[in-house]
């Protein structure tokens, strides 16, 4: 398949409503099941979507994503954690980094980072850094969950649950 492959005939948009959607191309992945999948592209307002991504994600992120793709997550949470550990794992050291950046760019746009929610926090490298007084997360991991109360963050499993107006970032 080219990059983009004209569709034919042209489909309705989920998210300008127009009859735009003229391309498609393989979703960039080669681990399923997003490799057998594509993205579909609207002319109108240049976005590109995964047609049916509800169904394709459903259970996914619960236990696939940790153990085939991530594949770090059976370690202890003190090792995983810990300094030595992120020095001798290239992987690791580099969220940790990445934690540690946005973490700067929070307090560099003025926010106090109290009350922190980490949406998507996986194990947690941000919420570890924070020293906030109060650390969430909304992570479907099930791998992560040990991460998670091995440094205290309140674990949220559904979306209504979340409290509103409570924190002070939010980061996803």
């Amino acid at each position: 398949m080219h990059p983009f492959e004209p569709l034919s005939p042209q489909k309705s948009c989920p998210i300008c409503q127009e009859n735009s959607v003229a391309y498609f191309s393989s979703y960039p992945s080669e681990v399923e099941p997003f490799a057998s999948t594509v993205v579909e592209y609207c002319t109108h307002c240049g976005s590109g979507y995964v047609p049916g991504a509800g169904a394709l994600l459903d259970g996914y992120y619960e236990t696939e994503y940790s153990r085939s793709n991530r594949r770090d997550r059976m370690m202890e949470p003190n090792l995983y954690f810990s300094e030595a550990t992120r020095e001798k794992s290239p992987k690791l050291s580099r969220y940790f980094k990445r934690g540690t950046r946005q973490l700067d760019l929070l307090r560099d746009l003025g926010n106090p980072v109290e009350r922190l929610l980490d949406f998507g926090s996986g194990p947690g490298y941000l919420l570890y850094l924070s020293n906030a007084k109060e650390i969430a997360a909304f992570e479907p991991d099930k791998d992560s969950e040990k991460y998670l109360s091995h440094i205290n963050a309140t674990q949220y499993v559904a979306l209504q649950d979340l409290p509103r107006d409570h924190f002070d970032a939010v980061v996803s």
